[in-house]
């Protein structure tokens, strides 16, 4: 019992460590007695004592009254215990709330609340250990609807932050025209937001920055700070900062993390639909989304659960910046088939915001998306994407895209991938993928396969996309491509390339415009390799195009070393080809630049007189074995047999005659004749002598020569013909 006893006192000074801005809640000593759940009994050491009152409701306890001096008002209490769900509603001028603790647990709607009609609702709580809220709790410091100042900023600093159940949160915001409070959270080892598959509200669980009021002169919310080890978000909880008047949505910073992993969504009967796991900065009715930054070791983004900046009215969206030192991976789709990835979306004529990824090795996979699109009007621009990387994959239907959707008038954006590394683009995409189109209502995606894509489904323009790599390989299926329904195509770069390669069919790489048979001119592509080669199957059907219909054909220019299994064509058969060309318009220009190999390399400049014919000794003269045979070396050149005429360009060998003195240790001189137009009579050899070099020099007769004994051993012309077959 004793101990039972001690526990509920460390509880009770635990609930209680209250100060009001900067006044000090006094406890008194902790007895040893039972204590009473949800009572908060004011003391009378104040000249102002605190009055406490609970609403019909029984749930809610309003604190008021206290002592003021100078700026701050004091409340001092005899007994302080909420344990099952009862409300702080802390009143006064100042509305500061500071909690200092080894653990905090909130649950069952307890709410502490620093809400005030004017500026100064602060709420700040350190703990050792851990903070908890759960089935509703929540933690909230607004400035209220006739409120026109600055709203209160929430600082948490924890060893683990969780936040799980329906509708627990933790909220700095402002419902009038001031600016809201900032929120801050310090976890040195995690923050843990995990909502609930059920009945969850339109926001759900999670971090929260934001202003809500209408009209003109809205205010701003207030910047989002989660600096911790690991980032875990799941089951449709949330992070946002968002606008919904005319003001400026808060920026959203994830700092120092080694881990931030979104996974799934959530689903709200109240409002009949599903909620991503996210990471959002948002605006509508005119206010700017704030930008979006995460510094970590690894990002995943999973199974429907997105990082978002958007404009839902004609605000511009924010940018989303992302620096992972080891991975980004994308992947997967929510169960009603909305992509799980980076969103960045306007609409009416809002900027798009910018998607900036830096990072090792980068993954989009199954679904999965990094996205920039407006659904504006013709002032209305997408934003670009750009990734800096050593490895980039989109396979299996992940896309990197940046569009103006269908019945949009707005401009795509640029892509631009700089890779030190291989860059993959591989498959389709295993399910359908669904996004809001331009009424809001789901549609189905207009392309299942893997790639980079800028276009623009409306009359916009395309933007352009450029790649620098070593290797770049499209398979089954890979795209590459700037195209427009009805406008300009956009213009494709591939650069520092040693190989391009486009393997299994369909693989395309197009810069076309008026692929709805209407206007527009073909982009431009540039493709450059000028030590490396382009290879493709020839009967695989895949093409580098820049085509138009109504429009003028675009200009194709390739510099390679060398182009194997695809050519340029007029049109566009099932062959590999490259093509510029235009319906109806002026066909565009194919520019292929290869090296051509030099003629004279490895040749050797030849004599300008015929050379002497040297023949090798291989039978002794005299011998009875047929079918002898002789070697000839060097240059020179004899008729195929006796009987045929030597070839005009062939080298004549004349025969010669025996010089007197050949008996002497010196070499007789043979003369050489230039080649005559007409070949000369070939007399036939009868007969041989070797000089004293060893040259063997043939005759028309034999010499008279003594004989002599030599101490060679003549070759035996059965074991030569073995060899040579002669």
């Amino acid at each position: 019992m004793t101990e039972n006893l001690r526990s509920s006192c460390w509880l009770l000074r635990l609930m209680i460590s209250l100060a009001i801005s900067g006044a000090y809640v006094n406890a008194g000593d902790c007895a040893f007695a039972q204590i009473t759940p949800d009572t908060i009994k004011p003391d009378t050491t104040l000249p102002d004592n605190s009055i406490v009152t609970r609403d019909p409701d029984g749930r809610t306890l309003n604190i008021t009254g206290g002592t003021r001096y100078g700026s701050n008002l004091f409340h001092s209490f005899e007994q302080f215990s909420v344990l099952n769900g009862v409300y702080i509603d802390v009143g006064g001028a100042s509305g500061d709330v500071q909690i200092q603790s080894n653990n905090l647990n909130l649950a069952q709607h307890s709410l502490i609340r620093a809400d005030t009609k004017e500026a100064g609702g602060q709420v700040l709580v350190h703990t050792t250990k851990a903070v908890t809220l759960t089935e509703g709790s929540q933690i909230t410091a607004d400035v209220i609807p006739e409120g026109t100042e600055t709203g209160g900023n929430v600082t948490i600093e924890t060893g683990q932050l969780s936040i799980q159940g329906d509708n627990s949160r933790i909220r700095a915001g402002t419902f009038g025209k001031g600016r809201g409070g900032e929120l801050i959270v310090r976890a040195s080892e995690f923050v843990e937001l995990i909502g609930k598959i059920g009945k969850i509200g339109k926001i759900g669980n999670g971090l929260f920055t934001e202003t809500r009021s209408a009209g003109k002169g809205a205010g701003n919310a207030g910047n989002l700070t989660i600096n911790t080890r690991r980032l875990i978000v799941q089951d449709g909880a949330q992070v946002s900062t968002s606008t919904s008047g005319e003001g400026q949505g808060g920026n959203l910073f994830v700092t120092d993390s080694d881990l931030v992993e979104l996974q799934g969504t959530g689903i709200s009967s109240i409002y009949g639909q599903r909620f991503p796991s996210a990471l959002l900065t948002q605006t509508d009715r005119g206010g700017n989304a704030g930008n979006l930054t995460i510094k970590t070791r690894q990002l995943i983004v999973g199974d429907g659960a997105q990082i978002a900046s958007g404009s839902t009215d004609q605000g511009n969206a924010g940018e989303i910046k992302v620096n992972a030192s080891d991975a980004v991976n994308i992947f997967g789709v929510s169960i009603d088939g909305r992509a799980s990835g980076f969103f960045s979306r306007t609409n009416k004529h809002g900027q798009g915001g910018d998607i900036i990824i830096d990072t090792n090795a980068f993954r989009v996979a199954d679904n999965g998306v990094v996205d920039a699109r407006t659904l504006g009007d013709k002032n209305a621009i997408a934003g670009n994407i750009t990734v800096n990387t050593n490895t980039l994959e989109a396979v299996n239907g992940g896309q990197i895209l940046t569009n103006a959707f269908t019945g949009s008038m707005g401009n795509a954006g640029n892509i631009t991938v700089n890779a030190t590394g291989r860059v993959t683009i591989s498959g389709s995409a295993p399910s359908k993928r669904f996004v809001r189109g331009i009424n809001g209502d789901l549609v189905e995606d207009e392309s299942a396969n893997s790639g980079l894509f800028v276009r623009s489904k409306g009359s916009g323009s395309a933007g352009n996309i450029e790649v620098g790599s070593p290797l770049i390989s499209l398979d089954r299926g890979g795209e590459i491509t700037a195209e427009t329904a009805s406008g300009n195509g956009g213009n494709i770069t591939l650069k520092d390339l040693d190989l391009l390669l486009l393997l299994n069919g369909k693989n395309q790489i197009s810069a076309t415009a008026g692929i709805n048979q209407q206007g527009g001119n073909g982009g431009n592509i540039r493709i450059n390799a000028p030590n490396g080669f382009i290879v493709a199957k020839p009967n695989e059907n895949n093409h580098i195009a820049a085509n138009a219909y109504t429009g003028n054909g675009g200009r194709v220019y390739i510099t390679a070393k060398s182009i194997f299994g695809i050519q340029n064509r007029k049109s566009n058969p099932p062959q590999s080809d490259i093509t510029a060309s235009s319906q109806f318009g002026l066909n565009g220009t194919v520019q292929i630049n290869t090296p051509g190999i030099d003629p004279s390399s490895g040749l050797v400049n030849l004599p300008t007189v015929p050379v002497d014919t040297k023949l090798a000794q291989t039978c002794t003269a005299g011998s009875t074995v047929a079918k002898s045979s002789f070697t000839i070396t060097g240059r020179g050149g004899l008729p195929p047999n006796p009987g045929d005429a030597l070839n005009t360009d062939a080298v004549q060998v004349d025969l010669v005659t025996l010089n007197p003195e050949v008996g002497k240790p010196s070499t007789p001189a043979v003369s050489t004749n230039p080649i005559n137009p007409t070949p000369v009579r070939i007399v036939e050899a009868t007969g041989w002598v070797t000089a004293a070099n060893g040259d063997v020099i043939l005759t028309s007769s034999a010499p008279i020569v003594t004989p002599h004994s030599s101490w060679q051993s003549p070759a035996d012309c059965r074991l030569l013909n073995q060899h040579q077959g002669g």
